[in-house]
């Protein structure tokens, strides 16, 4: 039997197709998932991955889907050289609309950069969902980035003495031998987040 032949015009089409359902989907859930810091404080996840899970899915893919953008044009580009001069032929036919669309879409680029109403209500939009489930919390003031301090600067963080932290942690069942190991270490081995180690130390 024949082996068929290798089809790379469909892998290039393919890879394109789900690249963009990937960055599409990633970019949508990073528009409504919390603050960076939100995240980080409660060790948030969606599906398995944090917010930094997600960022790196969606930037891979927007690569990806440029990379093979690129290659599908190089691969085609006589064929889409055809397409273009047929394309000029009609746009001069439709020289209104096309020149409206143009227009359309030249003019919601400025409006976004200089954030003419309504458009930044979309971009607000998210912060606004995100405030609905995520509000926030007291001590993501302390540090927008819990994960990467040890344990004795997170008690200086905190303003709660070392031994008093320690032993507050303990009563909770939470025995730390090591304050030299970071936040983002004990939450893998615990699943516990920076904000459930400060309502432990901090007592209210």
């Amino acid at each position: 039997m024949r082996k068929k032949k290798f089809a790379f015009r469909a892998f290039t089409s393919l890879t394109i197709f789900l690249s963009f359902l990937f960055d599409a989907a990633s970019g949508l859930i990073l528009y409504v998932i919390p603050s960076g810091s939100e995240a980080r404080w409660n060790n948030w996840r969606f599906l398995g991955l944090s917010k930094d899970g997600w960022v790196s899915i969606h930037t891979i893919f927007s690569f990806l889907l440029l990379i093979f953008a690129i290659i599908h044009i190089c691969k085609n580009w006589k064929t889409i050289l055809v397409y273009m001069r047929r394309g000029v032929k009609k746009v001069v036919a439709v020289g209104r609309e096309f020149l409206l669309a143009a227009t359309l879409v030249l003019l919601i680029f400025a409006g976004t950069v200089l954030k003419v109403p309504p458009l930044p209500t979309f971009t607000e939009l998210g912060g606004q969902i995100q405030k609905i489930f995520w509000p926030g919390s007291e001590f993501e003031s302390l540090d927008s980035h819990p994960e990467r301090l040890t344990f004795d600067d997170f008690f200086e963080k905190a303003g709660v003495p070392r031994e008093l932290a320690l032993q507050r942690l303990k009563n909770r069942g939470v025995v730390l031998h090591d304050t030299k190991i970071t936040l983002a270490e004990f939450t893998q081995k615990s699943g516990l987040s920076p904000a459930d180690v400060y309502a432990m130390i901090v007592l209210r």
